[in-house]
């Protein structure tokens, strides 16, 4: 199966800082793709690099956004703009703050579908209701006729999921949309998502720090750290049967309901401005060898996952349940 969207060696800079360095992942037409990691290893820059939606600092130094067989690194501005909000759709993290405070619901709909479309108000309306219906949100009018304030975090999200369905995307980038929400909220964006992927065909690639979202709703998982992916694989993979050690004490790290003792991670996550030699982990690792130091490790095929790790091949992961 050809993927939907597919990263090439994408490397980013703000500045003269090296961000993202040789970014490698792949999504198929009704998967979900999670990209996990600390805060600040640049999971969100890959986020708005696939959309071109960046700081004017910001540059893609190399590589290749392919998506439905187009380098979106090579279309003109107006172009992407015929892509997004259409074609590829995302969720920001706080959709209440994405919503403009003094603009209905309903106005920000049509605004939305009419920038793409040339539709009527009851065929906006029309498609407005069939989203709603699909993932479950009642009272329309109620909602429509609110402002942004007007309604829950949790509610503000779920509307901000139905404007990014709006023109039916292929593609739906979501950064981090169950963050500052309940756990009843969290449950309800998660299952909207997961509606969205069945009904529509709809892939996603969800940005989250929470491992149990990840254990429940997708089908690979890309670890980032440093600006790097360092291990790469199908969910049941990475969450059983992890290799590289910052995955597995990152999965450690995660509260369980078996009687356990919580691990964290020693040390802080690098930065980006230190000039770096060996694996940007390797002074955190407990595994870690005077190799580890020295040379940067390369990706490498180990059993059916991508890891960057000089003791992949000694690394005996243990069975963990999240």
């Amino acid at each position: 199966m050809k993927p939907i969207l597919e990263t090439k060696n994408l490397c980013v800079s703000y500045g003269n800082t090296k961000i993202l360095e040789d970014i490698n992942i792949s999504v198929n037409r009704g998967e979900i793709l999670a990209i996990v990691g600390e805060s600040g290893c640049g999971k969100s820059t890959l986020l708005k690099s696939l959309i071109r939606l960046m700081p004017s600092n910001a540059k893609i130094e190399k590589g290749e956004i392919n998506y439905q067989n187009r380098d979106l690194l090579k279309l003109s501005n107006e172009e992407l703009r015929q892509i997004r909000g259409k074609e590829i759709s995302m969720v920001f993290q706080n959709s209440g703050a994405s919503l403009c405070p003094i603009r209905t619901i309903e106005k920000q709909f049509i605004e939305a579908l009419q920038s793409h479309e040339d539709l009527s108000k009851e065929e906006i309306r029309k498609l407005i209701e069939d989203i709603f219906s699909k993932i479950n949100l009642k009272d329309v009018d109620r909602i429509l006729k609110s402002y942004p304030f007007e309604l829950s975090g949790g509610m503000n999200q779920r509307v901000g999921i139905a404007l990014a369905m709006l023109s039916k995307p292929s593609l739906i980038l979501a950064d981090e949309p169950t963050s500052a929400l309940d756990v009843t909220a969290q449950a309800q964006v998660v299952k909207t998502l997961m509606k969205l992927r069945d009904s529509f065909k709809t892939s996603i690639i969800i940005i989250t720090h929470n491992m149990g979202v990840v254990s429940f709703m997708v089908d690979k998982v890309a670890v980032m750290y440093g600006g790097k992916i360092v291990e790469y694989g199908r969910k049941k993979d990475i969450i059983h049967n992890p290799l590289h050690p910052y995955t597995q004490m990152l999965i450690k790290s995660t509260p369980s309901m078996k009687p356990s003792k919580l691990l964290g991670i020693p040390g802080n996550p690098p930065s980006f401005e230190e000039e770096r030699k060996g694996c940007a982990f390797a002074s955190r690792c407990n595994k870690a060898f005077e190799k580890c130091f020295i040379e940067e490790p390369l990706p490498s095929n180990c059993k059916s996952s991508i890891v960057s790790c000089h003791l992949y091949k000694e690394v005996i992961a243990e069975e963990i349940i999240v």
